[in-house]
């Protein structure tokens, strides 16, 4: 489910960039243009995706131990509809483990992939 912000709108094609929001336990869906928040939700799908990490952030989180939003995935954003099947892949980024996003079962790193599921503080790739 989607909740977009009073003023805003997110269209199906629309380009985003997407992290997790550990206050509210949703995804927080930034413009790509404008980098503002636009709306939070816990399921949908996003096409053409990158997976980025700011290093700057990641070593300023590694040296203080404090967290902050430094890795996105940005994409175009596909549907709220989500069913998570045995074709994806469940993949994780923890600054604390890995440089970058990587897949979880074999921890071989993720940069690009044409399908990205968000869905309950998780992604997957198909």
């Amino acid at each position: 489910m989607l909740y977009v912000k009073n003023g805003h709108v997110l269209e199906i094609g629309q380009k985003i960039r997407v992290y997790r929001n550990l206050h509210t336990g949703t995804f927080s869906i930034q413009d790509l243009k404008t980098r503002i928040v636009i709306a939070h939700g816990d399921g949908f799908i996003l096409h053409d995706v990158d997976f980025k990490v700011y290093k700057k952030g990641q070593e300023r989180v590694r040296n203080t131990l404090q967290k902050r939003v430094h890795a996105y995935v940005i994409g175009t954003y596909s549907d709220e509809e989500c069913n998570l099947t045995s074709e994806y892949s469940p993949i994780f980024y923890d600054p604390y483990k890995t440089d970058y996003f990587v897949e979880l079962k074999s921890f071989n790193p993720v940069h690009k992939s044409d399908l990205c599921l968000c869905l309950n503080n998780r992604c997957y790739i198909k």
